[in-house]
């Protein structure tokens, strides 16, 4: 089941007690490694925010003929949805908002029903001008839920790092057991199932694989 945020302090402090752990830390220091292990995977991923945002924000993006591909942007981050995109934006000129589907696609096409970002827009048209003139309205972000096995990745992650905070061990790559604990960690490794996931989510370059 998807979730709506990322894993909360008292939802790490649980997990630990299903495990046999009784936390002790903090639970700003909680809230600091949930930040660090989200800004991990955001970095990993690059999809910075991962989890979309809640409310539409304007960014500008150099036209097309400024990459070389006259009639696609990169989304870079990505967005959950779009609003709306105007071309010709200056100083000047408020530019032409244009028609979704019409003077412009968002792309990949199935991306709201996979639950994936829309990563670039392709004109019907040569869109020229100078750079930062084209203007996108809308929300960042991979996803508008967290999925389970994202979900489930990064409240692991934490619990592995709280742990080795809990118990000043220095702790080697393998499996970790004490009294019902039985967990993967990583002493300043990526755990391969957390890394190997965060592959699947991956952020392609622009040009590459869609």
């Amino acid at each position: 089941m998807s979730q709506a945020a990322w894993p909360t302090t008292a939802q790490i402090v649980t997990h630990l007690a299903v495990l046999g752990v009784t936390s002790t830390l903090a639970d700003a220091v909680m809230q600091n490694e949930i930040d660090g292990v989200v800004a991990d995977w955001e970095r990993l991923t690059g999809y910075t925010p991962f989890l979309g945002e809640t409310q539409d924000a304007t960014r500008y993006y150099d036209p097309p003929a400024w990459s070389g591909t006259p009639d696609q942007i990169d989304l870079r981050n990505g967005y959950i949805s779009v609003t709306s995109v105007t071309a010709g934006v200056t100083p000047d000129s408020a530019g032409t908002v244009l028609t979704v589907n019409e003077d412009y696609w968002l792309l990949p096409d199935a991306a709201p029903s996979d639950n994936r970002p829309y990563t670039r827009i392709a004109f019907s048209v040569l869109q020229g001008g100078p750079r930062r003139s084209i203007k996108v309205i809308g929300k960042r972000g991979y996803c508008s839920t967290i999925a389970e096995d994202v979900w489930n990745a990064v409240r692991d992650r934490v619990c592995s790092n709280l742990f080795k905070l809990e118990s000043g061990a220095l702790l080697v790559t393998g499996r970790l057991k004490q009294d019902k604990l039985e967990m993967e960690s990583g002493n300043g490794q990526f755990d391969d199932r957390y890394q190997k996931l965060s592959l699947n989510y991956a952020r392609v370059a622009f040009g590459g694989r869609q």
